[in-house]
Order: structure tokens, then C-alpha cells, then sequence
């Protein structure tokens, strides 16, 4: 897995690349950060975040496309990239619902 040295702590963080999105993962030891990326629940945290971002981003995409665009092949385009980024949204807020309660 590709690994890289985070300029912060001087330790080795596994990225986790979430659609443009990279949040760093502690495995090896705590960082500066202490449990900020390290537990579960801010891990969910960040993951049901970015799946907010994407469901809004789809809603500005279709939005874009069905008003702002005239017939064309971006108005396809800009709508698969809204059904993309609802379905990926919507796959991670399941994720982070059906996972149940972090303690």
C-alpha cells in the first residue's frame, strides 16, 4: 500500500483517497493530532462529511444540468456525474448508519 511521511509528526500515515478527498490514518503510532484521525468515530465522522459534500455536489450537478445546460454531451456528462456522486454519497452514509454506535 502506497505509504508517506506526514510533514507535521515525521511519521508514516496510510491514505485513505475518498474522491479527491485524502484523510490521514495513523496506524503505526499516535500523532501530533492524538485520536483526532485515529478513532473510529472521527473516522466516521470524516467519512459521513465527505458523503454530505458528494449528495451536494450532486444536487448542484443535476441542477446544472437540467436549467444551466442546453442539449448537448456535457449536459449527459454533468448528469451521470450527479447520479455518481448521489449513488457513492448515499453507499457511504449507509455505510456509516448501518455500522452502528461507536463507543
Amino acid at each position: 500500500m502506497f505509504r508517506l511521511i506526514c510533514p507535521y509528526c515525521m511519521d508514516f500515515h496510510f491514505p485513505i483517497i475518498a474522491w479527491g478527498y485524502v484523510i490521514m490514518i495513523s496506524n503505526l503510532k499516535q500523532s501530533v493530532w492524538g485520536d483526532f484521525f485515529v478513532s473510529v468515530s472521527m473516522q466516521k465522522m470524516w467519512i459521513s462529511i465527505i458523503a454530505m459534500v458528494l449528495m451536494a455536489l450532486a444536487m448542484l450537478t443535476i441542477y446544472i444540468s437540467r436549467f444551466k445546460l442546453n442539449k448537448g454531451f456535457l449536459k449527459i456528462v454533468t448528469a451521470l456525474t450527479a447520479w455518481a456522486f448521489m449513488i457513492i454519497g448515499g453507499l457511504l452514509m449507509l455505510f456509516v448508519v448501518l455500522s452502528g454506535p461507536t463507543y
